[in-house]
């Protein structure tokens, strides 16, 4: 009798053991399937970034190098200046209307400035403005819009503006990368009960 006892309840074991074996196992699936999308937006993000980058050394570093030294004393520093506004960019992600908006706002701020550039590079001008994000230069961006290689300081500027952007992106994709990598690994080695994708996956 208890040979029997004790066979059943090892029996009844082995298949509860079955049964979480199995269950994990179809957690494990559904959470690979949803780390494989997880990941692929920050792995897209990467690859695309790292082709900039690697643009801005083949093609543009030495043509930037070359064109800067070119320029004059007063027109090199208005160029280090604005270079120094970058650590600042990572806050500066702007949607269609936000952008409409602060091109009318520099239309108007710095209407005096603009005068003297041609009418028909205003427009392109205004665009260089921000995507060289020299809007954070403030009034400081008078001394670049009252020199002739205005254009030419703004577009270079345009180019290491998207490096450090893409050194950005890859930075905030490698966290996302890297923290769902140890949630996955947590949850492998976690008894505390099943995890589902909010954990994995740092949502709430």
């Amino acid at each position: 009798m208890n040979q029997l006892l004790e066979f059943k309840l090892n029996e009844l074991t082995d298949a509860q053991e079955k049964i979480l074996i199995s269950e994990k196992l179809a957690t494990i699936g559904n959470l690979t399937a949803g780390m494989a999308h997880e990941l692929n937006t920050p792995l897209t993000a990467i690859i695309s970034s790292n082709a900039t980058i690697e643009e801005f050394l083949k093609i543009n570093f030495q043509k930037i190098v070359n064109k800067v030294f070119a320029f004059s004393e007063e027109d090199r520093e208005r160029f280090h200046t604005l270079q120094k506004v970058y650590t600042q960019i990572k806050n500066e992600y702007l949607n269609e209307n936000q952008e409409n908006d602060l091109k009318k706002e520099i239309q108007v701020k710095y209407a005096k400035s603009l005068q003297s550039i041609d009418p028909n590079e205003t427009e392109e001008i205004v665009s260089l403005i921000i995507d060289s994000f020299a809007y954070l230069l403030g009034e400081n961006l008078n001394s670049i819009l009252g020199t002739k290689k205005q254009k030419e300081i703004l577009s270079l500027s345009v180019n290491v503006a998207n490096l450090f952007e893409s050194s950005y992106v890859i930075s905030i994709a490698s966290e996302r990368f890297t923290n769902v990598v140890k949630s996955l690994k947590k949850y492998l080695i976690s008894d505390d009960g099943p995890m589902d994708q909010s954990d994995l996956f740092g949502r709430r």
